[in-house]
């Protein structure tokens, strides 16, 4: 009776230590799995500020652009400058995407 209970007691003790093991396994898994999303979830912050670095240059180069274009002095230099907004600004969007 006494051996049957220690047999009992080692099975139990050694499907006790699979299951650790598995769950040892798991959780490293969830570890990977983890730090993938934290980087990607780290570039997409960085991302963020890139559009708007982007349109608030786009935005001071629309504006003196309008400002060389009404002073009528070089109108090639204020469209350029317009041209180069309208780039500015359609790069930041394609950036969000």
């Amino acid at each position: 009776m006494l051996y049957e209970s220690w047999l009992q007691a080692e099975t139990s003790l050694s499907k006790a230590g699979e299951e650790i093991e598995d769950l040892k396994g798991r959780i490293s898994e969830i570890d990977k799995a983890n730090a993938l999303l934290r980087a990607e979830l780290d570039s997409l912050h960085s991302r963020k500020w890139v559009p708007f670095v982007l349109q608030l240059i786009a935005a001071i180069s629309v504006g003196i652009g309008v400002n060389i274009l009404t002073a009528k002095d070089n109108p090639i230099y204020g469209w350029l400058f317009v041209g180069i907004s309208v780039i500015l600004e359609l790069v930041a969007f394609l950036t969000v995407e």
